[in-house]
């Protein structure tokens, strides 16, 4: 039997220990899903009160009008650049056309693709002709030999285009960074990002902003509240076995003490003689003579 009453000692502790155990990460990982949470929510909290800041404003400022200068410089860079290879692809054409007139050519307006050199002779001539633009015309812009020289002219190389979205970007007339085009250009994206979100602050509400952290708070509160109850509800059904041993043990004395007025009431109104025999009772419960008991 004690044997039996030893192995249930140690299953129930076993037990217990267990539910302890489960009542404690219960509460940890409450802890740490709701802690971070509330972490989350002051931490967009601080980005947003920094984001609205007069010294993030100042600072923005300073980043716009350091990449404005990059910008300008850099069309300055494309600019001599494009001056420089205007200049190469000009000086080979008229090199071209003097190689073509030392062998005995001469411009023919009327020259066709299958005059060969006579013909080269004559869009070279024409390209390089100051006083009409020929290069806008598909039989020079895609000639082999004038087709660099035409993309310069024509602005349609990529340094040109480049000079013309930078052009654009630093008008102050009109936000071209609003345009993903323009946004997402490798030169002029630094620029565009730092006009888009200096705009953004001057229309956008930190109220609203701040707003946005209150679930994290909220949830996260909430999470570590009821781990918190799940926790100690299991906790409890652990240690009920103790719990009923200390409130009886806080019971037992109040009984007794009921129990002791009770006899001493007894004893109190017990009578003198024995109501079966007559004999004296002698402040006890049962008759010694008779052995009757004076008081049910």
């Amino acid at each position: 039997m004690n044997n039996e009453n030893n192995i249930n000692e140690l299953k129930y502790k076993k037990s217990k220990r267990k539910i302890i155990l489960i009542s404690i990460i219960i509460l940890v990982i409450g802890v740490l899903i709701g802690g971070f949470l509330i972490y989350k929510g002051v931490s967009k909290q601080l980005k947003v009160n920094q984001k609205y800041s007069e010294e993030s404003k100042e600072e923005l400022l300073k980043k716009i009008d350091t990449e404005k200068e990059n910008l300008k410089s850099k069309k300055e860079e494309l600019t001599k650049t494009r001056e420089d290879n205007i200049k190469v692809e000009k000086e080979k054409l008229e090199t071209k056309k003097k190689e073509l007139e030392e062998k005995g050519l001469k411009y023919d307006v009327f020259a066709d693709y299958d005059d060969g050199e006579k013909y080269d002779l004559k869009i070279i001539t024409e390209v390089l002709d100051p006083s009409f633009k020929r290069c806008t015309f598909d039989s020079h812009r895609n000639n082999k030999l004038t087709s660099s020289y035409c993309a310069l002219d024509n602005k349609t190389d990529q340094e040109a285009k480049d000079i013309i979205i930078i052009n654009n970007v630093l008008q102050e007339n009109f936000n071209y960074c609003s345009f993903n085009e323009y946004l997402h250009n490798s030169i002029t994206n630094k620029y565009c990002s730092y006009i888009k979100e200096y705009d953004e602050l001057k229309t956008s509400s930190k109220g609203l902003e701040v707003a946005k952290s209150i679930p994290y708070y909220v949830f996260g509160g909430i999470i570590i509240l009821v781990a918190a109850i799940i926790s100690v509800v299991i906790y409890l059904i652990a240690k009920r076995r103790e719990i009923m041993a200390f409130s009886a043990q806080q019971v037992k004395p109040i009984i007794e003490e009921g129990m002791k007025l009770h006899e001493k009431i007894k004893l109190e109104n017990l009578p003198t003689h024995c109501p079966h025999c007559g004999a004296p009772t002698n402040k006890k419960i049962v008759c010694e003579y008779c052995g009757a008991k004076i008081i049910k």
